[in-house]
């Protein structure tokens, strides 16, 4: 259930996930691994793991040799938090890559949603864990009628 979460709290977090998109998108696998806590881990559309601070820049080493990669943009859009255990807060957003290859319309790549578990770390608030998952005809998590 959707919980309220003080302004400063949801700002910070909000700072945290554009910081994550924007070092993905300038390839800075450092800035990626600081929007994690130190045993932070990211799992992927395909299922795989990524844990702690090397494992999250070699997500972004995989990410960033991607064909293409460099015209691309992740969009977020937070969407609410519901409760976690010790004080943690999960955050459903939705997120969007576009792309402009030089010569080429714009395009959108791919489009999904996060759930990411966000917690506290020295005084930040980071992500303990992002799990991404894509939004498609196939996927999408829709109520079926009743």
């Amino acid at each position: 259930m959707p919980i309220n979460v003080p302004t400063e709290d949801r700002l910070a977090i909000y700072d945290n996930a554009f910081r994550y998109a924007w070092a993905l998108d300038t390839m800075d696998a450092e800035t990626l691994a600081s929007t994690f806590t130190a045993n932070g881990s990211v799992v992927t559309t395909s299922g795989d793991s990524f844990t702690g601070a090397e494992g999250v820049k070699q997500f972004g080493r995989n990410a960033f040799a991607i064909p293409g990669h460099a015209g691309r943009q992740h969009h977020i859009q937070p969407l609410f938090f519901d409760a976690a255990p010790d004080g943690a807060y999960l955050m459903t957003s939705y997120w969007m890559v576009v792309t402009w290859d030089a010569g080429t319309a714009p395009r959108i790549v791919s489009l999904g949603w996060y759930r990411d578990t966000c917690v506290q770390e020295d005084g930040a608030w980071k992500f303990l864990e992002k799990q991404i998952i894509r939004w498609d005809s196939e996927t999408a998590p829709v109520v079926p009628p009743s």
